[in-house]
């Protein structure tokens, strides 16, 4: 299974106080992207993003022009338009530095490292990864610290590194768990033990998945009570004869 660590999708809170004008209809159409990007028709997301950003920089809101264009990005990346989602990026990056704004710096560098990441870029890959984690942790962004670091670890599992990997997302899994991040503690903790039973590490990796089954037991997550239960037959079989 092949868990994915990008960053979270997060809703962005209502706004009552901004119903007229050029704002209001900034925000009416970033929400429109918001929700064509859950229903995953991400041409119709683009599209919104796309005239938010516009109506943005009609009105000089550096923010809300960074904003949609970085969500503009994710939603051309999700249909498989690297350049173009790279062009969005870079974009809201300097939009972000122009105005100081350093968790939006943090989010974008996230977006970029991953997607060097898919691309096979793995020293960029690293250097984005690094930028995003040192703006997390200058700012204290638990969850945003968890997720560049599970995106490291992936870079760390690419290039070789199963330690490092598993050390990276031992701390990411602690941070999920102070956090009360269901998602990011179960995802963290499947990968955290097929990489502990690629280091013969089998009662760590052991631990990972029953806690996994558990917490998909009670979450009656028949998806994930299978995935921990594979794994676990797995993990078990491979103890008794490490060549099979």
């Amino acid at each position: 299974m092949k868990v994915s660590f990008m960053l979270p999708y997060v809703p962005q809170p209502a706004r009552s106080t901004l119903v007229w004008g050029a704002t209001g209809e900034m925000w009416s159409l970033y929400a429109l992207g918001q929700v064509y990007q859950e229903l995953g028709r991400y041409d119709e997301a683009g599209a919104q993003y796309e005239t938010s950003a516009h109506c943005a920089q009609e009105i000089r809101d550096k923010a809300g022009q960074a904003r949609a264009l970085q969500q503009l990005g994710v939603a051309r990346q999700s249909i498989g338009d690297y350049s173009a989602a790279r062009h969005e990026y870079e974009n809201a990056w300097d939009l972000w530095q122009a105005i100081g704004d350093q968790a939006g710096q943090a989010q974008t560098s996230h977006q970029l490292a991953a997607l060097d990441y898919l691309e096979g870029h793995l020293e960029s890959a690293r250097t984005w990864c690094q930028v995003s984690l040192s703006i997390e942790r200058k700012l204290a962004d638990s969850t945003g610290i968890a997720a560049s670091l599970c995106l490291s670890a992936d870079l760390s599992y690419a290039e070789g590194d199963d330690q490092a990997a598993a050390c990276q997302l031992e701390e990411a899994l602690r941070l999920w768990q102070e956090a009360g991040h269901v998602t990011g503690i179960v995802q963290t903790r499947h990968r955290l033990g097929v990489i502990h039973r690629q280091l013969k590490n089998d009662q760590r990796a052991r631990e990972c998945f029953e806690a996994n089954l558990a917490t998909a037991q009670e979450r009656n997550d028949s998806a994930w009570m299978a995935a921990s239960r594979a794994e676990l037959e797995i993990t078990g079989r491979l103890a008794e004869d490490p060549t099979g």
